[in-house]
């Protein structure tokens, strides 16, 4: 999850279920950049830990939801904690929704 990020917050293809692992990964990254100004999210720390407080994880899923135009049970971040873990837990939701 290292590396210099864009910061693009927007779905680049029309097709929602076509989204690949890495554009939602690029997603969730931008989005938490937006909220938490921290640009590397580390992959063997949970989410919550490095800046989303209950309040910011409200507004992450509420953003995430409208990018993705899809509902997003907000316990999700709590159950999927590590980045990867709930990146992946996004993207197989988004297929099987398609």
């Amino acid at each position: 999850m290292n590396g210099s990020q864009d910061h693009d917050t927007e779905i680049s293809s029309a097709n929602k279920e076509k989204l690949t692992r890495e554009e939602v990964q690029k997603l969730v990254q931008g989005l938490f950049f937006k909220l938490t100004s921290i640009e590397v999210i580390e992959a063997d720390v949970e989410l919550t830990e490095q800046g989303l407080d209950s309040i910011s994880v409200t507004e992450f899923i509420s953003q995430l939801e409208s990018s993705l135009k899809i509902d997003i049970d907000s316990d999700l971040i709590f159950e999927y904690p590590l980045p990867d873990q709930f990146i992946d837990e996004i993207h197989s939701f988004i297929q099987k929704a398609g």
